[in-house]
């Protein structure tokens, strides 16, 4: 889903106003970094849904700053943005950037473009083959696969068509045909563009997987025309097929542009954070597990303060409070606080006496210079 900032805290995301900012209440840029870390290190690629065809019209002031938005072109959201008026170098460089931008300083390995067909641009170059361009590009630069999944109504084979050959260059097509085969077969939902699929939805069904495209230049009654074009590239390769989008599940195929398979990302293997911290230092794992950490060879005490949290039990009653007193007596934590100080002894000497931890195996062997506790014998 969009995680551009949106007025409010949760939403479904597809009324951003910064299309370079990542929402603060769902962690900001830090928290994604984390998430697509997290994803990568389970083995999962990451998919972003990005929306470059409108911005949310709450809190969008973009058009205070310069030509964001024309209105040669409408769209269901209002004014256009402006790919093609004057001013729209700068405006296609500030989405374009933007989507690099999710892949390279998030390592993100794909986008999926909300409703492309509402991006109006007629310019020579498409603002669609200019972006593809520019992502074939970064991803030869950092030796990793990365690809852009179009959301598109128009059918057109040409959005995964190559740009060589006159096409858009894009990797994969969100396929809705699929999605409205696939509902109508187990709904039996007939009205509205639902109809087209309601008369055979098996059929209808076996067709999207078999050709991409249920409407392949046949008649949509829906539409009242002729829609879509035959797919040139061969049968499809479908690589998704379950997305939760608004109230209802959309599920998808896509299509590559020359037929073959989209590459998998490499990044799905798993890797090393980039922005994990810095390497913690060794300590025996006895003391680890005692609460108290020291540097390997250090003479001078260190203190930490270690948060505890108690096995679960219903709260109230008498007995309750004293058992709470009785664990804080035991522990030696103070009574309005959950944190209690740990001073660790800094030789073997100091390990007798009251602060003497509680005796444990070493996990090193005896003489050993694996940590300054477990180098010396265990005391009696």
């Amino acid at each position: 889903m969009p995680v551009c900032p949106f007025p409010g805290t949760h939403g479904w995301g597809y009324d951003g106003i910064a299309p370079w900012a990542v929402h603060e209440p769902y962690g900001g840029p830090e928290g994604l970094k984390r998430f697509v870390d997290a994803a990568h290190g389970h083995g999962l690629g990451v998919v972003l849904d990005v929306v470059h065809n409108h911005l949310g019209p709450s809190g969008n002031h973009l058009p205070e700053f310069g030509p964001y938005f024309t209105d040669t072109h409408h769209t269901p959201w209002g004014a256009a943005v402006n790919l093609d008026a004057p001013g729209s170098d700068d405006v296609r460089r500030f989405f374009i950037d933007s989507a690099l931008g999710w892949l390279r300083d998030y390592r993100i390995d794909g986008l999926r473009l909300d409703a492309v067909h509402a991006l109006h641009d007629d310019r020579a170059q498409h603002f669609l083959a200019e972006l593809s361009a520019a992502v074939d590009a970064l991803a030869a630069q950092q030796r990793r696969p990365l690809f852009l999944i179009a959301e598109s109504d128009r059918n057109d084979p040409r959005t995964t068509a190559p740009r060589a050959s006159g096409g858009l260059g894009l990797h994969a097509q969100w396929n809705d045909d699929f999605h409205h085969a696939l509902h109508t077969a187990l709904t039996g939902e007939s009205h509205g563009y639902y109809a087209d699929f309601a008369r055979a939805p098996l059929a209808a069904l076996a067709k999207t997987l078999t050709g991409g495209f249920f409407h392949d230049g046949s008649h949509s009654s829906f539409r009242g025309r002729r829609h879509g074009a035959p797919s040139t590239s061969g049968p499809p390769h479908h690589i998704g097929c379950s997305a939760t989008r608004r109230p209802t599940t959309r599920s998808a195929t896509a299509r590559t542009a020359t037929g073959s398979p989209p590459p998998s990302p490499p990044a799905c293997s798993p890797a090393p954070p980039r922005w994990s911290s810095a390497p913690r230092s060794p300590r025996c794992s006895s003391w680890a597990r005692s609460g108290a950490r020291a540097l390997p060879g250090s003479t001078s005490p260190t203190t930490r303060t270690r948060s505890w949290r108690r096995p679960y039990r219903p709260a109230g009653g008498a007995s309750s409070r004293r058992r709470r007193a009785a664990r804080r007596t035991a522990t030696g934590s103070a009574p309005t606080g959950r944190t209690r100080r740990i001073r660790p002894p800094a030789t073997a000497a100091s390990w007798t006496g009251p602060n003497r931890p509680p005796r444990r195996t070493p996990p090193c062997s005896p003489g050993t210079a694996a940590c300054s506790p477990c180098a010396a014998p265990t005391p009696r």
